[in-house]
């Protein structure tokens, strides 16, 4: 659900609150599931299990923990980051994207269908957070050493590797591609749902260890 740069801040305000062993591993473990999209022919019932919806299209908080404490063995931060990941995707789903929905639909002139609006909004918003974080140059250095593991029946390193790659270089043209005016969903709406984010998942986080 939100891109990059969000998931990449959740997981930035968590490693200053928590001690994470290998952080080039826990920060593409925070944007690793999301490699799903460079595998060819992928169908939507891979993307969900590869971010933990079963195939009634639900998650739980217990289910991704439960995810976590199984998996771990394999690499704890590299298995933290994807477990971060899934947890953002459901607090924002929750906090942020139903809230874009009302607007939406509130909306009496919407320029774009209701997927390109989010984009849009999503995609111009990623790239604010992108030149305005402090942090993005020490993230972005600790991306460029990491490398993906296979995590059996969710993801593959070639894949992790190659969305590290891509989100490496996104941002490089230095702006969105889309072009309308952000309508739905603000740099303020991102930046207070990171910070929720991290305060809320690294309470969760505590309780496991």
């Amino acid at each position: 659900m939100p891109l990059p740069m969000v998931h990449l801040g959740v997981a930035r305000g968590i490693a200053e609150k928590l001690h994470i062993p290998d952080l080039p591993a826990f920060y593409l473990g925070s944007i690793a599931p999301d490699g799903i999209f460079t595998r060819e022919g992928f169908t939507r019932e891979q993307k969900w299990r590869n971010h933990l919806i079963n195939e009634d299209g639900v998650r739980t908080i217990d289910e991704i923990l439960a995810f976590y404490k199984e998996h771990k063995h394999l690499d704890e931060s590299f298995i933290l980051g994807y477990t971060v990941h899934v947890l953002t995707d459901q607090l924002y789903n929750e906090n942020v994207y139903q809230k874009y929905l009302e607007r939406y639909e509130n909306d009496l002139s919407p320029v774009q269908d209701k997927k390109w609006a989010y984009y849009n909004d999503t995609d111009i918003v990623d790239f604010e957070i992108y030149l305005k974080s402090p942090w993005r140059d020490e993230v972005w250095r600790y991306l460029e050493q990491s490398h993906g593991i296979d995590v059996e029946g969710y993801i593959y390193a070639v894949e992790a590797d190659a969305w590290r790659d891509r989100t490496l270089h996104w941002y490089d043209s230095g702006e969105s591609e889309h072009k309308n005016p952000v309508r739905y969903i603000t740099y303020g709406d991102e930046i207070v749902f990171i910070d929720m984010a991290v305060e809320d998942i690294c309470r969760m986080i505590i309780k496991l260890r």
